[in-house]
């Protein structure tokens, strides 16, 4: 996965992004996540290890080598 999902807002300052957490699906070894940020919605996929709760804040990173721009 390109996006990492966190608690704590990573020591980096670019490419953070907070959210709350609106759900979540159970995907055998994965955990569908959708993360509300600034009014988008995000679906992020988590190891199953790392749980999250609904109405949890986190922290979505983006690796800037994985971006794309579009016009």
């Amino acid at each position: 996965e390109d996006i990492a999902i966190t608690r704590d807002s990573p020591e980096r300052d670019r490419n953070i992004v907070p959210g709350i957490v609106g759900g979540c699906s159970f995907l055998g070894s994965l955990v569908d996540y959708s993360v509300e940020t600034s009014g988008v919605v995000l679906r992020i996929q988590a190891p199953r290890g790392a749980t999250f709760d609904r109405g949890e804040r986190v922290y979505l990173s983006i690796h800037p080598e994985r971006c794309i721009g579009i016009d």
